[in-house]
């Protein structure tokens, strides 16, 4: 595969490390060692050293308390709402339009972004600690990641369109199970809204990795004395940088277009799709509420 298949919309709020997670069967277990996942994925961009890693381990216990007692109860309530519109789609037809589905993906992102947000904060407090050694081979770390989109910049576009089609059929059939061929038609027809030139997306990890670079080492130039002023700076820095991903990671046009994408497929939903939908969904409530208790 070119490109990983991503989780369908709906989904991709529910577990902290989701590339990582997605991949495995057992998401009850996944969730409980959600901490190691996020370990990983952190040491595969920063170099830590073993004390640090330490104080890494207590702050992702601390966080993985803080994302069972506060972000669960939210997807589940959210998921509530989900289920309660879709009910209305199968009693009486009641349709939905681009509009509904569109604040209905911008919670998403916003229960996404507190999920990410959150962590990011949790971290920042190792930042100010790193070396010079270390920022640099974070710097290399990154460069080798962004190589990924390098390559996909000489992939043909019909090829990655083949790829993106692939990537959302499965997306949708997670949850509503076979798509119809009328279904299909619409997704052939608009899958190429939703496609991201490889050249866009290397340019946005780009910007992301430079932001993340000059604030490292203005952390560490300001965090090498000890004084309550220089730590200040260190935090202001990094909630910059959160900040700054949380602008940059807007793309308000594909959500628009997603939006409407969406709508047609859940609209053509068939009764049996439906009630595979609510399966699902109440599957994942269940789930997440045995993960609370």
């Amino acid at each position: 595969m070119i490109l990983k298949r991503p989780l369908f919309i709906f989904i991709s709020i529910l577990i902290v490390c989701v590339l990582v997670i997605s991949q495995l069967n057992f998401k009850k277990l996944a969730y409980n060692h959600a901490d190691w996942l996020i370990k990983r994925e952190v040491l595969s961009i920063f170099k830590f050293y073993s004390p640090q890693q330490e104080k890494l381990k207590t702050q992702l216990d601390e966080y993985m308390s803080w994302h069972r007692k506060k972000m669960l109860p939210r997807y589940i309530n959210f998921l509530g709402e989900v289920d309660d519109r879709i009910r209305l789609l199968e009693l009486d037809q009641k349709k939905f339009s681009p509009e509904e589905t569109h604040q209905m993906i911008l919670k998403v992102r916003s229960l996404y972004q507190m999920t990410l947000t959150q962590l990011a904060l949790k971290i920042r407090v190792l930042l100010g600690d790193l070396k010079v050694e270390q920022i640099d081979r974070t710097q290399t770390l990154l460069d080798r990641r962004l190589d990924q989109w390098r390559k996909l910049t000489d992939v043909p576009k019909d090829i990655l369109l083949k790829e993106l089609r692939y990537s959302w059929v499965g997306n949708f059939e997670q949850f509503l199970g076979p798509l119809h061929p009328d279904q299909m038609r619409v997704l052939e027809k608009t899958i190429f809204r939703l496609y991201i030139p490889p050249k866009f997306q290397l340019a946005y990890e780009g910007r992301m990795n430079m932001k993340l670079m000059e604030a490292l080492r203005t952390i560490h130039e300001s965090s090498e004395g000890e004084s309550g002023i220089e730590r200040n700076e260190v935090m202001l820095q990094l909630n910059s940088l959160v900040e700054y991903w949380q602008k940059e990671s807007q793309f308000p046009q594909w959500t628009r277009e997603l939006s409407k994408l969406v709508t047609k497929i859940l609209n053509l939903a068939d009764k049996k799709q439906i009630e595979n939908m609510r399966k699902e969904i109440q599957s994942w409530r269940e789930l997440m509420t045995e993960l609370i208790s």
